[in-house]
């Protein structure tokens, strides 16, 4: 569940990134970085292979998202440090780099800083199907 969550986390801020620009995080164009991020973000992130392009990681992208002011990555920025807390335990564990098990609380904690930094504007709501027996003589 925690790499999962993880994963979500990486897409939202994707996701984000994608309709604020219609850029991709893996070849995000250096001409389009904000003037404050971009000496940092090419010195960091630039992709050798089109060096045209940044690749940007999780934190690179809600930081560009903060810097753009989209609600999200101001968000995420605001609670990083409680982020960085859950990547401690995350990457400690046998799922990433270390061998301690995790605990449900963990699970929970991510779950709880999707629900921070995601904020939907409008509720889900689910199709329902409807059956209608027919009963043949």
């Amino acid at each position: 569940a925690v790499a999962r969550l993880y994963r979500l986390i990486e897409m939202l801020g994707q996701i984000a990134l994608y309709q604020k620009t219609q850029m991709l995080t893996n070849k995000f164009p250096i001409e389009n970085l904000p003037a404050p991020l971009k000496e940092n973000y090419i010195a960091n992130y630039q992709d050798y292979d089109n060096p045209a392009n940044v690749k940007l990681g999780l934190y690179a992208t809600f930081n560009l998202l903060a810097v753009m002011g989209e609600p999200m990555g101001e968000l995420f920025k605001s609670q990083e440090n409680q982020f960085k807390n859950l990547m401690q335990s995350r990457n400690g564990s046998i799922l990433a780099h270390g061998n301690l098990p995790l605990k449900e609380e963990l699970v929970v904690k991510f779950f709880d800083f999707v629900k921070t930094i995601y904020q939907p504007q409008e509720t889900l709501t689910f199709p329902q199907l409807f059956f209608k027996i027919v009963n043949k003589p």
